[in-house]
């Protein structure tokens, strides 16, 4: 189970290949610290549903207002495979965006089945379909496949 379909973290429409995606994220230097944050995964501006000058991405204007934050973005091909996952690893090892939201877009673009999934386990849970016995938020492909399957019940 590969994932070739992606959730837009603005517009909340699909991303239906991998070159309608853009990952793009804040940073602010203060001295020798950079600290990051806002991960995200957009569609790129061509392929934005949305209109306006910035689509789904960032409004970069705003948010250098915001607190002197510049954006730093990638197609979402350089994430993208075996090469892809290592740039991610890169960024969990410099400690250049929280931990949590670098997980979180590794398991999105990596993990077969799981973007489709991660918004839906809680219910898949709550009404049975499985047994969660793994820690919360890193669910087998088994759970994953479950969900999936009780997601296309419960929309037919």
């Amino acid at each position: 189970m590969k994932t070739a379909t992606w959730i837009c973290d603005t517009c909340g429409g699909e991303i239906s290949d991998v070159s309608q995606g853009w990952v793009e994220w804040l940073t602010r230097v203060d001295g020798d610290e950079r600290a990051g944050r806002g991960l995200r995964l957009v569609h790129h501006w061509p392929a934005s549903p949305k209109q306006g000058k910035y689509r789904c991405q960032y409004n970069t204007e705003d948010e250098h207002k915001k607190d002197g934050s510049t954006l730093l973005d990638s197609p979402l091909e350089h994430f993208w495979g075996a090469d892809g996952l290592m740039r991610l690893l890169g960024l969990l090892s410099e400690d250049e965006l929280p931990k949590a939201d670098v997980i979180e877009m590794i398991k999105r673009l990596h993990i077969g089945g799981y973007e489709l999934a991660r918004r839906h386990f809680e219910g898949a849970i709550a009404d049975g379909a499985f047994d969660t016995n793994t820690k919360p938020g890193f669910h087998t492909q088994a759970q994953i496949k479950t969900t999936l399957d009780w997601l296309r019940k419960n929309n037919a």
